[in-house]
């Protein structure tokens, strides 16, 4: 036990784990409460598809720019600047809906630009980690950050994300995410990361949309590669796309549950 906690000896990594487990538990709370406010604006199961897929194309665009900027800008502000964009439009859904004055097609803008900044967090997250460990825990370090996601975004995530909505409703569980996303950014300030070996790289658009070219030709060169990240993509929409989609209408309309049951049976998924 002692051997897998040995990264924790490092007080930048308790710090970035720490700032990722809060963030990762409010990306579970927003499972939960962007499903229930979907269908109040909607009452559809094709608004739910519609809203993640406003999520899930600009995140996957985003993706690829994301390791670009993390070899490009210092790891740590690529990180809370990730983070603060993330609360910035989380808060936002928040506050139109506390408002009463939150409609779909507001709704779709504000989500798209979450996805977006959502994709920018895990390259930087990756990259940062060998830069506050030893090499010799490496891999225990890669094993916590494997531990908090099903704990936080797929267990207590969707847990307290229904107990919220059911409790205080769609708006203030969406302020309780949009705050996980700030209080992240607040410990990940505290981290005194040393500046990475960045060298003389150009941070201009067009020497990032290269890089991102670049990329992509390699990823074309190797058929397997392409073929197993196409495979990959389209069995993630077809399973956790219909989840999404499909399961918070179930969950109301068919079993009578509310948002608390909601969050109950995508917690169950995690335990699993």
């Amino acid at each position: 036990m002692s051997r897998i906690l040995a990264p924790f000896a490092s007080r930048d990594f308790r710090l970035l784990w720490t700032a990722s487990t809060i963030s990762l538990l409010g990306d579970g709370i927003w499972f939960v409460a962007i499903s229930w406010q979907t269908l109040a604006l909607s009452n559809s199961a094709t608004a739910l598809a519609v809203v993640w897929l406003a999520f899930t194309l600009p995140h996957i665009a985003m993706l690829l720019f994301g390791g670009v900027l993390s070899d490009r800008l210092p790891r740590r502000r690529v990180l809370l600047g990730a983070n603060v964009v993330s609360g910035i439009f989380v808060g936002a859904i928040a506050v139109l809906s506390l408002a009463g004055v939150l409609s779909l097609w507001k709704l779709l803008i504000l989500v798209a630009g979450y996805g977006a900044s959502e994709a920018v967090f895990g390259p930087a997250y990756g990259a940062i980690v060998p830069e506050l460990v030893d090499r010799e825990v490496l891999t225990q370090a890669n094993s916590l950050n494997q531990l908090n996601r099903p704990l936080a975004l797929r267990l207590a995530g969707p847990a307290l994300g229904g107990l919220l909505v059911a409790g205080l409703g769609n708006g203030a569980a969406l302020a309780v995410d949009a705050g996980t996303f700030f209080v992240s950014a607040a410990i990940l300030s505290r981290m005194a990361v040393p500046r990475s070996a960045l060298g003389a790289v150009e941070t201009s658009v067009r020497a990032v949309l290269r890089e991102v070219g670049e990329g992509l030709s390699a990823v074309r060169r190797v058929p397997w590669l392409w073929a197993g990240m196409g495979a990959d993509a389209i069995g993630t929409l077809a399973t956790w796309g219909c989840v999404q989609a499909l399961v918070p209408v179930l969950v109301r309309d068919d079993l009578g549950g509310g948002a608390g049951a909601l969050g109950a049976i995508y917690a169950a998924g995690g335990v699993g």
